[in-house]
């Protein structure tokens, strides 16, 4: 049976402004993140799942599991821990330009 358009448009409808609301309630409460809930520091962080990159300038920036954020300023030969305030795997990363990040994951996690 098909679905009449305007009840396939309200569901979207509604799907789309939870999602917006979803994402309201992050960018208010991101900077409040516990202090229990930092990425961990791990001295073998760049051996762990990593699932973007992207270029800042002249350095990499690396995304991944366990709120990983690694920075390499020698073009990936070595890499170094960044602190972020979570352990939620991260799964994007973009900067517009040198200066300004953002960052994406699970559990509704936007990070700039």
């Amino acid at each position: 049976m098909a679905r009449h358009p305007s009840t396939t448009a309200g569901i979207f409808a509604r799907r789309f402004f939870a999602r917006i609301a979803l994402l309201a309630t992050t960018f208010a409460c991101g900077p409040a993140f516990a202090a229990d809930e930092n990425a961990e520091p791990a001295p073998l962080a760049s051996h762990w799942l990593l699932l973007d990159i992207a270029r800042s300038g002249a350095s990499l920036v690396a995304v991944g599991d366990h709120g990983h954020i690694l920075v390499s300023a020698d073009q990936g030969n070595t890499w170094t821990q960044s602190p972020a305030p979570t352990r939620a795997m991260l799964t994007g990363v973009t900067f517009p330009d040198p200066l300004h990040g953002w960052t994406v994951g699970h559990d509704g996690v936007i990070l700039a």
